[in-house]
């Protein structure tokens, strides 16, 4: 049912995927991982 309007939006740049795998902040989630495992936080 949705599956139309979000090939078409995908179609028009936009990304679904969840903020860990998405290229804009799957760094930035990467390095704030590494910094809170570097201070001994969960």
């Amino acid at each position: 049912m949705l599956e139309p309007l979000i090939t078409g939006l995908e179609r028009k740049g936009f990304c679904f995927a969840t903020l860990r795998e998405h290229p804009a902040y799957r760094d930035w989630i990467a390095a704030a991982r590494q910094g809170s495992h570097k201070e001994g936080r969960r």
